[in-house]
């Protein structure tokens, strides 16, 4: 089932059931699609959020949705529709230092504070409510909470760059994760997981607690040419760290083997230098680890069966769960992030073929 939630006039305009399935299957593709919505009498350019509802009326998938082309009517009484993709919006803004556009000088353009704070700054900056209308036009659909103070402390700059990219920065520096969920979300990744987004932040810093065994390590890799890879290592039970760069790996297809992707990884930071040199982070083989069952990157395509025949599904993110006992993958998820790129990747269970156990225990 679907609910229509329109904006226009704060009205709901109805209730109608449609196959999720479907649904879901008609909107993933690149944060476009359509969808006809029968028996209500739509307005033209309504602005609304339509909810995938489950068996046992949880809410399993938001999507904002703005007619495009309005045919409501007592006779035809249908609408078609275009998902609006919250983080191509985004990434078509210029990161502007503050809402007015009177800073004086380049100091105005920096912020200090926690992650969640820089954040949801530059966000009310450029498309919030404090930005210029000429700034906030179209982000009508976006809301910003309060800020839940998360994350470490940052210092950003917005340099009148990218938006979506200064706040991956920030989010990958400050070791929080953004989300769209009906509203825009900075939180602290749960326990117990690694999530991975090239266009979300990545988890930098997340404490872990394995009883058994003592060291465990984990390498995950992102993307192919002209995206970022993201390398992660589980070390000694106490901290993830992330390696690499998305101009480190640029021109990068593929590696051949597990190893050569740690070694490019730990020279790219000894170049840096950084704290982390090759030599430094070395994985002891002889502890019981991880290793690829098949290679997958952020980009990659799979099958997947809906009730009208196999599509594929891109990978938009992955996320690694660990067993409370002994520290051992259960599974590492393929990501298909549908329109939102929501924290709920995986937790639909519309297509369980997404959900792909690729590690196995060496």
């Amino acid at each position: 089932m679907i609910r229509w939630y329109p904006t226009v006039e704060g009205a709901r305009l109805g209730e109608v059931t449609v196959s999720t399935a479907q649904i879901v299957y008609e909107l993933h593709a690149a944060g476009r699609g359509l969808i006809t919505l029968a028996g209500l009498n739509v307005p033209p350019s309504a602005v609304a959020l339509v909810e995938g509802i489950d068996d046992n009326g949880k809410i399993v998938h938001r999507l904002f949705v703005k007619s495009v082309r309005g045919e409501g009517s007592e006779v035809e009484q249908e609408a078609t529709f275009t998902v609006v993709d919250e983080m191509g919006r985004i990434a078509d803004a210029r990161a502007w230092p503050e809402p007015t556009g009177n800073w004086a000088s380049q100091a105005e353009d920096v912020f200090v504070g926690q992650a969640s704070s820089a954040i949801l700054h530059y966000l009310t900056a450029n498309v919030g409510g404090g930005a210029l209308p000429a700034r906030r036009y179209g982000y009508e659909w976006l809301a910003l909470p309060a800020d839940p103070l998360v994350g470490d402390a940052v210092e950003a700059r917005a340099r009148f760059d990218n938006l979506l990219d200064l706040l991956s920065d920030i989010a990958q520096v400050g070791g929080v994760v953004m989300s769209f969920d009906g509203e825009f979300v900075v939180r602290e990744p749960t326990a117990r997981s690694i999530e991975l987004s090239e266009e979300l932040g990545t988890v930098s810093k997340l404490p872990w607690s394995f009883a058994v065994p003592e060291a465990t390590g984990l390498v995950a890799g992102g993307a192919g040419e002209g995206t970022n890879r993201l390398l992660v290592q589980v070390q000694n039970s106490a901290l993830v760290q992330a390696y690499g760069w998305r101009e480190d790996f640029v021109n990068d297809n593929r590696f051949s083997s597990e190893e050569s992707l740690r070694q490019r990884a730990y020279a790219a930071l000894a170049a840096r230098g950084g704290g982390w040199a090759a030599d430094a982070v070395t994985l002891n083989e002889n502890v019981p680890g991880l290793r690829w069952r098949a290679d997958w990157y952020i980009g990659d395509t799979f099958p997947v069966s809906l009730p009208d025949g196999v599509h594929e599904m891109m990978v938009k993110g992955i996320i690694a769960k660990y067993d409370r006992n002994g520290g051992r993958v259960l599974n590492l998820s393929l990501v298909e992030s549908m329109n939102l790129h929501s924290p709920a990747w995986m937790g639909n269970g519309l297509a369980l073929d997404k959900r792909v156990r690729l590690l196995e225990t060496k």
